[in-house]
């Protein structure tokens, strides 16, 4: 098979495999649309006071600030009824899914293109693709089901693009667009949970050697 048709082939899959799980996810979130975890009303009030401007009430050191804006923004800009709030916050959280999938891809791509002799030698690997898949799926309808309506989801999408970035930044990749977006994904990401901050601290640690060559290359390319 020419390496044409290979990429081709797995392009039909990647895309086959995309549809799928979407599919999935939304089936999911109607099934689920009257559940939500323990913690879900919790954010919907915090997020609520957010919108309100309540800070006194909305600020505080346990509940994740960038979930509760969202699933405050969502009730604000569609105003469901009471009985179609949940339904509304597991379409939003059918949203951050996508979102999800698509920083996975990106992660799963920079992945095999650092053991792969470049992007379209990582493209052509079909098996490795639906690894990768299968993978996702697992995790995000068994591990941490979309029932649960809680930031994990997020935490999930950031750690991927976060940890893409950084596999950019190892090899050499990182162009100066993709060299930007690194602070605001540290910072969305302890924003999310604060814990992600010991996380965000190593992963600058470890990018911390490459710095040199990296900067040298974006003032290149800019």
């Amino acid at each position: 098979m020419s390496r044409l048709a290979e990429v081709s082939n797995t392009l039909r899959w990647q895309l086959i495999f995309r549809w799928t799980i979407a599919t999935c996810a939304l089936i999911d979130c109607w099934i689920s649309r009257f559940i939500v975890d323990v913690d879900t009303t919790s954010y919907l009030d915090i997020g609520d006071q957010y919108w309100k401007g309540n800070w006194h009430l909305a600020l505080n050191a346990y509940w994740s600030p960038l979930f509760s804006i969202l699933t405050g923004l969502t009730l604000r800009l569609f105003r469901p009824s009471i009985r179609w709030e949940f339904p509304a916050i597991h379409l939003l959280s059918f949203l951050i899914f996508l979102g999800t999938l698509a920083c996975f891809e990106f992660f799963w791509r920079e992945l095999l293109a650092s053991v792969g002799e470049s992007d379209v030698a990582s493209e052509s690997r079909p098996y490795a693709w639906s690894l990768g898949y299968l993978i996702f799926a697992y995790i995000h309808f068994f591990v941490h089901p979309l029932s649960r309506l809680n930031p994990d989801l997020l935490v999930a999408a950031l750690v991927y693009l976060l940890f893409g970035l950084m596999l950019k930044f190892a090899n050499e990749r990182l162009t100066i667009h993709s060299a930007a977006s690194l602070e605001p994904c540290w910072g969305l990401h302890t924003w999310q949970k604060p814990p992600c901050y010991f996380l965000d601290s190593y992963c600058l640690l470890r990018c911390l050697p490459a710095n040199g060559n990296i900067v040298h290359a974006c003032v290149q390319q800019g």
